[in-house]
């Protein structure tokens, strides 16, 4: 739905999407490793012989998408947009499922573990346990682990239109990403990563010289050289395992000349 107000001096739009996506892969090298351990105990195999460490899953993605262009006086100009996206698991690690839905795979496994003579049982209960733990944090209808709460960008430029200062503009900005989800483990609450915001900033001159014009822009990014450190994923444990910065501060200067 497009909007257009204030003598045109206010637009935008606000969007509903969903979409869905199939067939995306999926590393579960922890369930991988859990049925090894199995079989290694219980004398199927020697050393790590099941090489299946990659599935699939669909998600179903929907949100709403705001985008506002406001310019305010001739000189100043604001824009401004925000999205909630919501993203569910479906169809999630089918070939592990139908992997250890074999008679000859977890109902033999559970089987032996239930027989507390057998030398094992109580590694292979807590290797079942693991893997029923890793399949319940990726189960249908689950919120898609890496989905952040909100997205938003907020710009605002102005630009100086008589005077001596006239030719001139400035301009700064914010990008905000709301906290996103880790990891769901049972028995825990949820693990997010933190909210940040990174800055920019622009200066800018247009000048006129005879049939000869030219801009001279200043744009500078991540203003404050915020490193907002986060981190990406967690260990099964819940202790984070990968994390990642933001760039640096950087300066871009252009120049351009029109004949």
């Amino acid at each position: 739905m497009k909007f257009n107000t204030w003598n045109g001096r206010i637009s935008g739009s606000l969007g509903y999407y969903k979409s869905e996506q199939t067939n995306s892969s999926s590393s579960r090298q922890d369930i991988g490793t859990a049925i090894n351990n199995i079989r290694t105990f219980m004398g199927l195999q020697t050393g790590n012989t099941f090489s299946i460490f990659n599935d699939t899953q669909d998600a179903t993605a929907t949100g709403y998408e705001l985008d506002v262009t406001a310019n305010l006086t001739p000189g100043w100009s604001v824009s401004a947009n925000y999205s909630l996206p919501d993203s569910v698991l479906s169809n999630s690690l089918p070939r592990f499922r139908a992997y250890l839905a074999q008679a000859a795979n977890r109902p033999a496994w559970e089987a032996y573990a239930a027989n507390a003579t057998n030398s094992a049982a109580t590694q292979v209960r807590q290797n079942l346990s693991d893997i029923d733990l890793i399949l319940s944090r990726n189960a249908d209808g689950l919120p898609r682990v890496n989905q952040s709460d909100y997205i938003a960008n907020l710009f605002t430029r102005y630009r100086i239109t008589s005077g001596g200062f006239k030719g001139f503009a400035f301009g700064g900005g914010m990008n905000m990403l709301g906290r996103r989800l880790m990891a769901l483990r049972t028995g825990f609450a949820p693990d997010y990563s933190g909210s940040y915001r990174t800055f920019s900033a622009l200066l800018s001159y247009d000048r006129k010289w005879k049939k000869l014009s030219g801009n001279f822009q200043l744009n500078v990014t991540n203003l404050f050289n915020d490193e907002n450190f986060r981190y990406t994923s967690l260990l099964a444990t819940g202790t984070p395992q990968l994390f990642r910065i933001s760039d640096p501060r950087t300066l871009t200067f252009t120049a351009t000349l029109k004949l």
